[in-house]
């Protein structure tokens, strides 16, 4: 997989439903490596920074903070929370 959209020069160029597809095209990357189904994921408005996202087994969806996706410096929290959420999903397998 191509990881050059979430490098600063390239995530800064990105719309947000472009960062968002990153992001989901990122799930579907480390669902096939973990040997699980992909998760959609979708933004969130959350109540501030601190909250970065989270999985919701009720919907089957992973959550990422609308404003750490618009932030262009939060590129790497939203792959890290991605990745940390998808490994949620994982165990509720």
């Amino acid at each position: 997989m191509n990881l050059d959209r979430f490098h600063l020069s390239h995530w800064k160029g990105l719309s947000f439903e472009e960062r968002l597809k990153a992001l989901q095209d990122l799930e579907h990357h480390y669902a096939k490596v973990q040997g699980r189904k992909p998760r959609n994921v979708e933004s969130e408005k959350m109540p501030g920074l601190n909250y970065m996202g989270y999985y919701d087994p009720s919907q089957d969806i992973i959550k990422i903070n609308e404003d750490h996706i618009k932030q262009d410096d939060f590129h790497f929290c939203c792959v890290e929370t991605l990745i940390h959420e998808g490994r949620h999903a994982y165990q509720e397998e």
